[in-house]
């Protein structure tokens, strides 16, 4: 009988002056990564051939219109693209706890948008099911999804894309320890 190996785990905790923060890498699918670059190849063939044929104006009005138009939902499509394929090689959830914020970070090298909740506003945090918490691997899991969900206001939000719920107990236990997310909810 094989013995299994003990799972190492995905998440960095640092202990900063300013407060607690979590690293979680992207989930890896090296399939998609493998598949998103080659399609990035054909897109960037299929890009700037477009740009090029319009350039020289050696084509029809309505071809021109038509290409156009199709250039513009061509590049959002590969924009959209080059964002997953970035997110799944270089992504990172950065998750800073300081005495009164909590600040989620999606960062793709060193470039990312940060969202900051006023601490004494979280409340319920937890972990809650989504296909993230599956054998799944879906390219958007760890954009807006998540393990960890808290309510905030009247919406709640989620964090820890691709973690497993062990992995997540154990952080929300660790964020707990340094803020009664518990007594916030009560109030």
């Amino acid at each position: 009988m094989a013995r299994v190996a003990v799972p190492a785990a995905k998440a960095s905790v640092f202990d900063t002056p300013a407060g607690l923060v979590i690293n979680i890498p992207s989930t890896k699918n090296f399939g998609l990564i493998l598949f998103l670059g080659f399609w990035l190849c054909g897109w960037f063939f299929g890009e700037f051939s477009t740009i090029r044929q319009l350039a020289t104006g050696k084509t029809a009005t309505g071809i021109s219109l038509f290409m156009v138009v199709w250039l513009g939902g061509w590049t959002v499509g590969g924009a959209a693209a080059i964002y997953f394929w970035l997110w799944n090689i270089a992504g990172h959830e950065i998750i800073s706890l300081t005495p009164s914020s909590l600040t989620i970070r999606r960062n793709i090298l060193g470039f990312g948008r940060s969202r900051e909740y006023d601490l004494p506003s979280v409340k319920n945090l937890r972990i809650i099911f989504t296909l993230a918490n599956t054998n799944l691997t879906i390219p958007a899991q760890s954009f807006g999804g998540g393990t960890i969900a808290f309510d905030y206001g009247a919406k709640t939000f989620r964090f820890g894309g691709g973690l497993d719920e062990a992995e997540a107990s154990h952080l929300i236990e660790l964020l707990k320890s340094r803020y009664p997310f518990d007594a916030a909810a009560s109030q």
